[in-house]
């Protein structure tokens, strides 16, 4: 038998994984050019592809997407159609439709006031206080008009478009996807994000990456979260998320990589062992150097601990000489 050498094995896996990278991006790219027209919504502007590696999501923002205000809040959207009214001020009450970019001008205002993804309280309080300065009135924002509520499906789906949701209809990520006809196989549910405007800071935000891969196999609803009017949800694809199993397995090659994957339940996924397996010295490459030597009987006794895998692991189980 030839010796293995690790370095050589993760140079050729790594190279099989970039080919394939590339071609999923390819095709990622050609989906997102053909674009998706609905009858009855307006056209859906795909965003880029989403890097499910992303720098942490501030925690604050996490909270709020996961909070009882961001779910419940009635909030405005561009289409609406607003009336403003200074109370004891007639000649400066207006009724205004919001336009794409949220930009709703006042009546004798050194400014305009950004109304998306703001209630009509919130809205209130604003021009109150642009007001300020120059006239003392109490103001109240009503929603004379509302625009079709949609939210949108874009990534790695079968149906890219924007749905339209009924009033009071409480839609979560989960429904939304099966709506644009479900993932697609190269769909990454461990990445999907909601896209959504965060009134406070007045700009759009996205959530940190949902589990709906748990939603599907577990039950698990904590990231299931409800969607608002005017959400983006984004589904990208499946980038490297795999763990190659190499040696005296009986089924040799990658693995899909999820979390909570292990050394023990990795060999599980390939079949269990060959006959002359090395088992006492299973070796774990990560990072381009091979530094994890375990015995699969301590791993399965609990002896130690069982080693979590991440994507690009690469195990090999030695064969035995005696």
């Amino acid at each position: 038998m030839r010796d293995f050498h690790p370095l050589r094995a993760l140079r050729a896996v790594r190279a099989v994984s970039w080919a394939a990278a590339a071609c999923l991006l390819t095709c990622a790219a050609a989906l997102g050019s053909a674009g998706c027209r609905s009858n009855d919504t307006p056209d859906v502007v795909l965003p880029p592809a989403v890097d499910t590696e992303r720098a942490p999501v501030d925690p604050a923002v996490d909270a709020w997407f996961r909070s009882t205000d961001a779910q419940s809040a009635a909030t405005l959207q561009p289409g609406d159609r607003i009336s403003i009214t200074l109370q004891g001020l007639p000649e400066y009450s207006v009724t205004r439709d919001i336009p794409p970019d949220g930009s709703v001008p006042l009546y004798r205002a050194p400014r305009s006031v950004d109304a998306r993804g703001k209630t009509p309280q919130q809205l209130e309080t604003e021009i109150a206080a642009v007001y300020s300065e120059s006239v003392k009135a109490y103001v109240t924002v009503s929603l004379v008009a509302s625009a079709p509520r949609v939210v949108y499906v874009a990534g790695a789906v079968h149906n890219q478009q924007a749905f339209q949701m009924r009033p009071g209809e409480n839609l979560t990520v989960l429904q939304a996807l099966t709506l644009a006809g479900g993932p697609t196989p190269d769909a990454d549910l461990l990445g999907v994000t909601i896209m959504r405007m965060h009134p406070g800071l007045g700009r759009v935000v996205s959530s940190a990456p949902l589990d709906i891969e748990g939603v599907q196999m577990r039950g698990d609803q904590h990231d299931n979260l409800s969607v608002l009017p005017g959400d983006t949800i984004v589904v990208p694809v499946t980038q490297e998320r795999q763990v190659h199993v190499l040696g005296m397995v009986e089924r040799p090659g990658p693995v899909r990589w999820y979390r909570g994957l292990t050394v023990s339940r990795v060999v599980t996924e390939v079949g269990g062992f060959k006959k002359f397996a090395r088992t006492e010295a299973i070796r774990v490459v990560r990072g381009g150097r091979e530094a994890l030597v375990f015995d699969f009987t301590d791993l399965v006794s609990g002896a130690v601990t069982d080693l979590v895998l991440e994507p690009g692991d690469v195990v090999y189980v030695d064969e035995k000489w005696f």
